[in-house]
């Protein structure tokens, strides 16, 4: 299936630059793990979202899944994916995908940043709900997810005084089989009112799509949604914590999320950004989608409401008019736009493309400029 004939639309939203240093020792030796397939859903709002744990998102090929509104047999985007790189020793390390194949496998790294032999293990998501710890609490069995809750593994979890478990400075060994304990009061900490919870790491394979050396990365995602009305309940969040396994110094470092958003039909949307609120978004070229949300066309978006924080550098890097205020964060820093085709300014097709579209760079290395096609003032 070329993918590439009948997308029209793609844009990735950049998430800021950092620098992360490790003090453990890191072997660049990948796995021979096989791509991850598990899936879950985010459906207690008016969204059901398909999440998966190989660094896609809504698509893993197959029909999308981020339906708007739940049960309509309509999708606003078609696929969405993580994208992170950055420097070591001036090399170019990076993990993203498209389409496929992926640079995420599942489960947790060993203590020195190799992978897991096996990486099947850990090929699952987690999704608990507050209702399901209510009907628990309230004398029913314990959902399978509820129960095998990874508390060794970082999956948020509370003890009974409330207090947040953490466990990730032991060894992996000595946690890696550790459980929530619900008989000991001890729950998972649900953002929002449902949550799915996974564990990946760039370390399982070798990157196929974007040819680069993997950085050492483990990642644990929490995607979760509010059962609310409003917007709150057309919204769905993603959060990500990013360990570091590596003993060189990761830096000029850049994570963004890519998407290709359908808005029913494909054929007449358009994006753009909005650099006040961090906003990348999609939206119909005219009021009417045919074939497909008719008159009732909706506009989504991405955006960055919690970036890295920033180190103190003499620079006011969120724009808010305060240098180096305690809590700092970046927002978003760079947006780009390409249709499908070739070029400079086209699809990318190796890890240096993806890390100059994440810079705000177009496949050339020069920068967007402001107004019309984001290189040529003229055009």
């Amino acid at each position: 299936m070329q993918l590439k004939l009948i997308r029209n639309i793609t844009f990735l939203v950049a998430a800021a630059a950092l620098g992360l240093v490790s003090t453990q020792t890191h072997a660049q030796s990948v796995g021979n793990c096989e791509q991850s397939t598990a899936e879950a859903f985010l459906d207690i709002n008016n969204i059901r979202a398909k999440i998966m744990n190989n660094g896609g998102i809504v698509w893993n090929g197959g029909d999308p899944v981020y339906e708007f509104p739940k049960g309509g047999g309509e999708n606003t985007i078609f696929a969405s994916g993580i994208w992170m790189g950055g420097l070591v020793d001036g090399q170019l390390r990076l993990a993203g995908s498209t389409y496929g194949p992926w640079e995420f496998w599942a489960g947790p790294l060993n203590d020195d940043g190799t992978s897991q032999s096996d990486c099947s293990p850990w090929d699952r998501l987690w999704k608990v709900s507050k209702e399901d710890v209510i009907a628990f609490d309230g004398g029913a069995p314990a959902t399978p997810d509820l129960q095998d809750w990874p508390t060794g593994l970082g999956a948020p979890t509370l003890d009974a005084n409330g207090d947040l478990i953490d466990l990730l400075d032991q060894p992996l060994a000595s946690r890696i089989d550790r459980k929530i304990n619900l008989a000991a009061g001890e729950r998972p900490q649900i953002l929002g009112d449902q949550l799915v919870w996974w564990i990946m790491n760039d370390m399982g394979n070798q990157h196929n799509r974007t040819d680069t050396p993997p950085m050492g990365i483990e990642g644990h995602g929490s995607a979760f949604a509010f059962n609310s009305a409003g917007a709150l309940g057309n919204t769905t969040f993603y959060k990500f914590r990013l360990f570091y396994k590596g003993t060189v110094p990761l830096v000029d470092t850049y994570m963004g999320i890519f998407s290709d958003p359908d808005l029913g039909q494909f054929t007449d949307d358009y994006v753009g950004s909005d650099t006040t609120l961090g906003l990348g978004f999609v939206y119909n070229a005219d009021d009417d989608d045919e074939g497909h949300y008719g008159p009732n066309v909706p506009a989504s978006g991405y955006d960055f409401f919690q970036g890295p924080l920033v180190d103190s550098n003499g620079i006011d890097d969120n724009g808010d008019g305060q240098i180096d205020e305690e809590g700092e964060r970046l927002k978003m820093t760079a947006f780009a736009f390409y249709n499908n085709g070739g070029g400079v300014t086209g699809d990318p097709q190796t890890g240096p493309d993806m890390y100059n579209y994440m810079r705000g760079r177009w496949k050339d290395g020069q920068r967007f400029t402001l107004g019309g096609n984001g290189r040529d003032f003229s055009t």
